[in-house]
Formats: C-alpha cells, sequence, structure tokens
C-alpha cells in the first residue's frame, strides 16, 4: 500500500447533534485532527467538536464526519463531549475503533495525544485549537498567514509554526535564551535560527558542554595565555571570543562545571572574558543561547547550578515540544525522510502509536533503517527493530530526563486563577514561577499551553 500524499487542507467545524447551549462560550477548542490517511480522503484535515454527539463514518448523517473508505462502516464511531470530557465509542463498526493500538469496548474517554483508527485512518485527538491545527499545511505553512520565519529543517504543524513565533521573539529581543526540550527534539536547531534571524552580525560558536572534558572547560570556551600550563605554547582565543560579535551556543548547559559557570556569569555581566593565565580580562559582545534537557531548578535547589546564572541565561524561555505531544506531525517527518518510497498504513500505525523517548532524532534512525532494509520501495513493520515499541521507565511530568528527589513532594498543579497571579507577580517571568512552584519550567509551558496563558501579557 502507498503513501498517497497529503490530505485535505481545509477545517471543518461539525456541529453534531443536539448542540450544547453553552458551546459557543467555552474558550476551548477540542478535535480530531487527521494525521494519516492510506487513501486520498475529501475529509478536512481537523474537525472541531463543537455539539455535544459526533458521528464518523461512511454515511454518518448530517452534522456527521465522513470518511469514504471501504473499511469504514456506515456509522463507524461517535465522539460524546462532555464539561469534564471527550469520549469515543464504537457503534457496532465491521473493523473496530481503535485507541493507541487497543481495540474499543464501550466508551473511552479521550486524553490529548490518543490515536483513533477509523478503517484505514489515523486521528489524533487535541483538547484545544482544533482549528487551527487544519490552517497548517505539510511544509508548517500556514493557509491565512506566512510563519514568521523558517527553522531549517524543521517540519510540522501548528506546533512547529507556534515554535517559529517564538523564535521570532527571541531573536528580536537581542536578551539571552535559553532552549528547553527533551534529548533528541531539535534544540540546536531553533538556537541556529534563533541566531541567523537576530541582527548579530557575527558568527555562531557551538559546543556540547556535556563533551567537554572536565579539566578542559575553561580554556576552551574562555581561552588561555601563552605559557598557561603544560603544552600551551602559543595563545588561544577560546569559543566565547571566536563569537564576538555573534552568538555563543551552549548545549548542555546543565553539565557545566560550577567554576566554568562563574566565568559564564561575568560574561554576560560584565562583557568580558578571563583567559586562563591571563590578568587583565577582554572584552567581547557576545549573546548566549542555552540549552538542556535537565532540570535546572532542581539543579540549582541541589547548589549543582548557580541561582545566578539560570536568572541570566532564562532571559527568554523557549520550550520545544516532545515528539510524543505532536503525533500528527509524524506522518510529515516521515514523508520528508521518504521522498519516492512507499509507506504502509501498518508501518505508519506503528509510529504515530510508538512514545518516541528519543524524539525525532529516533525517528530519523528507525525509518533510515527501514529504509535501507527495503527490497521493494515499501516500508513495513517487519523493517521495524525488534524491540520497538517497547517502553521505557515512566518519565516524570515537567522534567524530562530527570527523578524526583526522594522524599521530596512537589506542590500540586495550580489552577489557571493560581497561575495568572504568580504570573502578574513575577511580571511574567516564567522561570521564576518554575522556581516558586519548585517545577521544571517545561512544565509551566505545557500549563500556559493547557489554561491558554501568554507569559508576555503579564510583562
Amino acid at each position: 500500500m502507498r503513501d498517497r500524499g497529503p490530505m485535505s487542507e481545509h477545517t471543518s467545524t461539525m456541529a453534531g447533534k443536539d448542540a450544547d447551549d453553552d458551546s459557543a462560550s467555552r474558550a476551548r477548542e477540542p478535535g480530531l485532527v487527521l494525521a494519516y490517511a492510506a487513501a486520498p480522503l475529501a475529509s478536512p484535515r481537523s474537525f472541531v467538536l463543537a455539539g455535544r454527539i459526533h458521528v464518523v463514518g461512511r454515511e454518518p448523517g448530517p452534522g456527521g464526519l465522513v470518511l469514504a473508505q471501504p473499511a469504514v462502516s456506515r456509522h463507524h464511531a461517535s465522539f460524546r463531549v462532555t464539561r469534564e470530557a471527550v469520549f469515543v465509542k464504537d457503534e457496532g463498526s465491521r473493523n473496530g475503533t481503535w485507541v493507541n493500538g487497543e481495540r474499543l469496548a464501550g466508551d473511552r474517554p479521550l486524553s490529548a495525544g490518543d490515536d483513533v483508527r477509523i478503517g484505514d485512518a489515523i486521528l489524533v485527538f487535541v483538547d484545544d485549537d482544533a482549528a487551527l491545527h487544519g490552517q497548517y499545511r505539510l511544509d508548517g505553512s500556514c493557509d491565512t498567514a506566512a510563519m514568521p520565519i523558517t527553522i531549517p529543517d524543521a517540519v510540522g504543524g501548528l506546533s512547529m509554526a507556534r515554535l517559529s513565533m517564538e523564535v521570532a521573539a527571541a531573536a528580536r529581543s537581542g536578551v539571552s535564551v535559553l532552549v528547553l526540550g527533551e534529548t533528541g527534539v531539535g534544540k540546536e536547531l531553533v538556537a541556529r535560527a534563533v541566531h541567523e534571524h537576530s541582527r548579530r552580525k557575527g558568527s555562531l560558536a557551538a559546543v556540547n558542554c556535556a563533551a567537554l572534558s572536565p579539566q578542559l572547560v575553561e580554556s576552551e570556551l574562555f581561552g588561555y595565555e601563552r605559557g598557561a600550563f603544560t603544552g600551551a605554547v602559543r595563545q588561544h582565543d577560546g569559543l566565547v571570543r571566536s563569537a564576538d560579535g555573534g552568538t555563543l551556543f551552549l548545549d548542555e548547559v546543565g553539565d557545566l562545571p560550577l567554576e566554568a559557570q562563574a566565568k559564564l556569569l561575568r560574561v554576560l555581566e560584565a562583557r568580558e572574558v578571563l583567559p586562563v593565565g591571563a590578568t587583565r580580562p577582554v572584552a567581547v559582545d557576545v549573546r548566549v543561547v542555552c540549552a538542556t534537557h535537565k532540570d535546572l531548578p532542581a539543579l540549582v535547589r541541589e547548589q549543582r547550578f548557580r541561582a545566578d546564572l539560570y536568572s541570566r541565561i532564562a532571559g527568554y524561555t523557549i520550550f520545544v515540544p516532545p515528539l510524543r505531544e505532536r503525533k500528527e506531525d509524524i506522518a510529515l517527518l516521515v514523508r520528508a525522510l521518504t521522498s519516492g518510497l512507499a509507506v504502509s498504513f501498518p508501518f505508519m500505525a506503528k509510529l504515530v502509536r510508538h512514545d518516541w523517548p528519543f524524539n525525532v532524532r529516533e525517528l530519523v534512525s528507525v525509518v533510515q533503517r527501514a529504509a535501507s532494509l527495503s527490497q521493494d520501495g515499501e516500508l513495513r513493520v517487519a523493517h521495524l527493530p525488534k524491540d520497538f515499541g517497547v517502553a521505557l521507565a515512566p518519565r516524570v511530568p515537567g522534567a524530562p530526563g530527570a527523578t524526583p528527589a526522594a522524599g521530596h513532594a512537589k506542590p500540586a498543579a495550580p489552577s489557571a486563577e493560581a497561575l495568572a497571579a504568580l504570573l502578574s507577580r513575577h511580571s511574567g517571568n516564567v522561570a521564576a514561577v518554575a522556581r516558586e512552584l519548585e517545577r521544571d519550567p517545561t512544565q509551566l509551558y505545557r500549563w500556559l499551553k493547557k489554561f491558554g496563558l501568554d507569559p508576555n501579557s503579564f510583562r
């Protein structure tokens, strides 16, 4: 079975049966995003669940969602919207309705990111902004307005468009930027885009702090004078000075030793660097962009990361969402990676269902492996690794790659009103709110998205 290309680029608001009188006043806009279909569909790409009950099938009736496929029954499934949740129910279909790979029995509440298979179509449930998801084409551009900037090699829809807007704002601001996200989400792509769209004329110097030897961190970053240590036969500028007039990108900044953190703080505060073995500082004009997958507030509490440095580097914080939170983009990414190759429906269904603990980096590896094993130009389930889909240790929400300290209970999630009050108190400073709540900023950004709060409106 071949991948037939993009679906329709329009959005449909489904009126549904027995529309709730209060639906017009509801701020949230749950719905379904068509992530993949084995054959072209005339159906819109996103469906707003605006009423109370929505039927999906080949002939669902007035207000229903039409999926014109042989594997879809006339009345295949229904979606019931309540104030508490959205429920899906199979309506006695021939081939069943599947949620996250499990055949549905009875009705089931949906969570954001759940994938629903109906016939040979995969829908992803979103708990808000369903209409906006339908405005963005497969290349990440929008039907109604172009994105502010393009992030090289980034593929996606609404999530990538929002990320683009964040990058554009950060690039204009000129302040230090902290890019947060799990391993493999593309933090370096974001950092490079911030530099390329800024007003800085100098070059970008990038370094992975985790890859630097502890003994060489300071000399590599800040340079050294001739004779500063054994083997220093000539003067070395270091990465900070090489980025003079440009941008210094420090990946995995959470791995920077405390001694080097103190010197980096001097670069940010005094705009000068003191090379190893030097007695006089050297003036530098450099913008610092940092990235990490670690829980920096936790490192601050453990005194493994300087609080003053954290406040400095988090001038503008950008959160890159993990792939499991934008499953509707998986088919787009696969298309970009498999030009000229066919993709079987079971193969794509497996990809959408996977949790992707290592994000886009893992997806690239899996797809490239499958392409190398394919003998006839079609990617099949047999081409996936044998351990594909095996669950890893569960993550701690809001702290990618980290676990909470034993015996340290974190405060409960705040309400929208409480979070708004905290943002007002801290003038929209997300990092400060995260410190008060003892949460990673990544979790704060998830809450902001959930409640529709914009920190900029509190500044």
